[in-house]
């Protein structure tokens, strides 16, 4: 009889040890920008990730409308992503690959068909050290845009070339996370925002043929 009951407590014991556990929810605030770096919607996504000890529960809110879910995890190689319930790598940290991703669903900024890594950043803070990862992602065959990542909290900041606006994370409740001085570095970044690196290659893009674009 000890012998038994010894077993269902280790049994019950190794249940809860592999249950995910929820720790804390970190949120983020994004708002919409125009060509003039001027706030035209604020908080147009709201992002909650629930630290879970398997992996991180988002869920995305648009105007306090939940519109996607998905599961996501980090390592050194990548952001992965659960897939039809696959562990999926969706994002290189490493290499500049292009990994293509078959979504059951799909939601832009956020959930894309393909994402390639372009380059990375440091950004240099008091005494703390921010490392951010920049993507082109295509959500379709003729919608493309450049998304960034700032390393072990998720995507932060998406810009589209073609209207020149960009949906930027403003505020957080992580009050040890300098956000706001994180993303108004990189939005005047002209060596790594894409608003100034694309604009080298194409000088000629907003012009008249192409104004209305930048609405």
């Amino acid at each position: 009889m000890k012998a038994k009951i010894i077993f269902i407590i280790s049994v019950i014991s190794l249940i809860s040890c592999n249950k995910p556990k929820l720790e804390k929810t970190n949120v983020f605030y994004f708002n919409l920008y125009n060509n003039k770096d001027i706030e035209v919607e604020s908080n147009i996504f709201t992002l909650e990730r629930r630290k879970l000890n398997l992996f991180d529960s988002i869920i995305v809110f648009k105007k306090n409308e939940k519109v996607l879910s998905f599961k996501e995890t980090f390592d050194k190689e990548g952001i992965y992503r659960y897939v039809l319930n696959k562990k999926t790598l969706t994002h290189s940290l490493k290499d500049s690959i292009t990994l293509t991703t078959n979504y059951n669903v799909s939601y832009f900024p956020f959930v894309n068909k393909k994402a390639t890594l372009i380059n990375k950043v440091i950004y240099k803070l008091g005494e703390n050290s921010y490392k951010i990862f920049h993507y082109s992602e295509l959500q379709n065959n003729h919608r493309s845009f450049d998304s960034y990542y700032l390393e072990n909290f998720g995507f932060i900041c998406y810009y589209n070339f073609d209207t020149d606006k960009y949906v930027l994370c403003d505020s957080t409740n992580i009050k040890s996370l300098k956000i706001k001085e994180i993303t108004s570095r990189l939005v005047k970044d002209k060596t790594f925002f894409a608003r100034f690196t694309v604009a080298k290659l194409f000088p000629n893009y907003y012009g008249e043929n192409n104004s209305s674009k930048r609405l």
